[in-house]
């Protein structure tokens, strides 16, 4: 991970793990990230937070974590609907 030399303006979750998800240098980093989903509670941005673990893992390797992803995208997609109430 980059060293941090100032600290950025706080944004909200869902923008800033869209970001570090796109942004990662390594597939175990951005695994990591999406692994944190699956422990916390996500408010808002979830289609944004669906579409960039889509986009960042779009390569035939990553088919080894696609029921893992299943899981913690239809977790996101309930959490949705939860908000949406």
């Amino acid at each position: 991970m980059k060293e941090i030399k100032e600290f950025p303006q706080k944004r909200p979750f869902h923008k800033t793990i869209v970001e570090a998800i796109l942004k990662s240098e390594t597939d175990e980093e951005a695994l990591c990230l999406v692994r944190l989903l699956g422990e916390t509670s996500v408010s808002e941005g979830h289609d944004a937070i669906i579409k960039a673990i889509d986009k960042r893992f779009d390569f035939g390797g990553a088919r080894k974590w696609e029921n893992e992803f299943r899981i913690i995208k239809n977790n996101l997609l309930k959490e949705k609907e939860i908000c949406s109430q």
